[in-house]
């Protein structure tokens, strides 16, 4: 009959005990998530640089009407660039609304809804640009 071999390098049931401990610390480590990246990033920009980002918004805005209007020809590929510069106007003005929510607590509505605004921009913005660069990699799907 085959006997059960030991692993040579847990000898103890002290080393198990440990390595479990360990294995626990390691696993109540977190990374930090994108939007606690989000807004910590926010929090630690200036005044300047979160209405030079909220500046975006305009121009982009502009922008996006001029390509949804005019439709120029040398610009039919790039529209979606326009999202881009969309993702840095929402971050500046989730920023800026979140530093007035952190500074003026008594008008709470209006700002937490700039900033539902401002995230639901940004999102839409990083979902167009992520289906341009796979349509650019992965080619037209044609079915």
């Amino acid at each position: 009959m085959l006997e059960p071999t030991r692993n040579p390098r847990i000898e103890s049931s002290d080393e198990t005990a440990e390595l479990a401990k360990a294995n626990t610390v390691n696993a109540s480590v977190t990374e930090p998530s994108a939007a606690q990246l989000w807004q910590a990033a926010a929090r630690r920009a200036t005044d300047g640089q979160l209405v030079a980002s909220a500046m975006a918004l305009p121009l982009v805005s502009i922008a996006a009407v001029f390509f949804a209007f005019f439709r120029p020809p040398w610009a039919a590929g790039l529209w979606p660039l326009v999202a881009l510069p969309m993702i840095v106007g929402s971050f500046g003005l989730w920023g800026i609304a979140d530093r007035e929510l952190t500074d003026c607590p008594a008008s709470t509505g209006l700002y937490r809804t700039v900033r539902v605004i401002a995230l639901a921009m940004c999102i839409c913005s990083a979902a167009v640009l992520f289906v341009w660069v796979m349509q650019l990699t992965i080619g037209r799907w044609k079915s």
